[in-house]
């Protein structure tokens, strides 16, 4: 599906589609080799339940991408929850919607593109709670989550990550 609205287009897969392209823009913005993610991470993470993909692409450029698929125990994330925050897992693993990804090139960013790709993506899913992390600092992604209606459950998960969880 496409969805145009001037400007770049949402395109919403559901398989790890363009592994080069969404680990060059992964490398690129969260500033790490790309290789682990695009080999290893983002093919596990295709092959699980209800896996969705919602790309930004403008003129051929992939300028940000999102993803995320239902979550269940076994898996790293829902595990790591449980072993950490075992107050938390009791309500929200299980069934829940893995809010993974959130990456738009900087030269793409200001203009709402990291806010479309959310809500597409959310818009996928029928679980009734999504969890995710992300960095424990004064961000860009901090303030898109927030204003969406993310709840901070932990300011110290894995160390340095904010563990968030939203209703829908």
């Amino acid at each position: 599906m496409t969805v145009a609205a001037g400007g770049p287009q949402i395109r919403l897969v559901h398989e790890a589609v363009d592994a080069e392209r969404v680990g060059a823009v992964y490398g690129t913005v969260f500033e790490t080799d790309p290789a682990e993610f695009r080999d290893t991470i983002y093919p596990r993470h295709g092959g699980y339940e209800d896996f969705t993909l919602v790309l930004a692409e403008q003129a051929g450029e992939l300028l940000g991408f999102a993803y995320g698929y239902t979550g269940r125990r076994g898996q790293w994330f829902s595990d790591r929850v449980a072993e950490e925050l075992p107050e938390v897992a009791g309500v929200w693993i299980g069934a829940h919607f893995e809010f993974v990804e959130l990456a738009v090139l900087e030269q793409a960013r200001g203009r709402g593109l990291g806010r479309r790709l959310h809500d597409t993506l959310l818009g996928t899913t029928t679980s009734d709670r999504a969890l995710l992390s992300t960095w424990n600092e004064d961000r860009p992604a901090m303030h898109l989550y927030r204003s969406a209606g993310w709840k901070l459950l932990s300011d110290r998960f894995l160390g340095e990550r904010a563990l968030m969880g939203r209703t829908l």
